[in-house]
């Protein structure tokens, strides 16, 4: 029987931990969240934020997934400071939904934001428009002593969320 010892593996150094780097551009840009319910285009706001000087990222609704469930991923996702929040709705309009929408604004405003001035960008087409814009005037009322601004489904177009926000450089 062989009783030798087996060598061991040698010690890796110690990590250096890595310090961001300051000032650079992609430090300063804006971050939004963009929450999309089923049957909605999300590559079009991708695009208007990308054009805008934001980073993204992107909450798609899952084929037989509910709005709680949804909402519970995109909210996950607001541990990082998030600037803005654009939520695309779908033709859905039951109470679960309507109650999921309200839950995901309001933990939008609890959050902790970018230190900039926050956006909510509330968009759908067809009846969802309506829901939405009724939505957004609600919020804006609510919201009003926040600081976070409104925006329903007539705002001027998708940059609008990041260009009328921006902090001057």
């Amino acid at each position: 029987a062989d009783c030798s010892v087996p060598e061991r593996p040698p010690a890796k150094p110690p990590e250096t931990p890595v310090s961001p780097l300051p000032d650079r551009p992609f430090s300063r840009r804006r971050h939004a969240l963009v929450v999309v319910e089923s049957g909605c285009d999300r590559l079009a706001w991708r695009r208007a934020l990308a054009a805008a000087g934001a980073t993204a990222s992107t909450v798609v609704q899952r084929p037989g997934e509910s709005p709680a469930e949804l909402v519970q991923r995109a909210i996950s996702e607001l541990a990082a400071p998030t600037a803005s929040l654009v939520l695309v709705a779908g033709p859905r309009m039951d109470a679960h939904c309507l109650d999921a929408r309200a839950q995901l604004l309001r933990a939008f405003a609890e959050a902790d934001g970018s230190g900039d001035r926050r956006t909510i960008q509330l968009d759908g087409g067809g009846v969802a428009r309506f829901a939405m814009e009724a939505l957004s005037e609600m919020a804006r009322h609510q919201l009003r002593s926040s600081g976070i601004r409104v925006l329903g489904p007539s705002a001027p177009e998708p940059r609008a969320i990041v260009t009328s926000t921006s902090r001057a450089a």
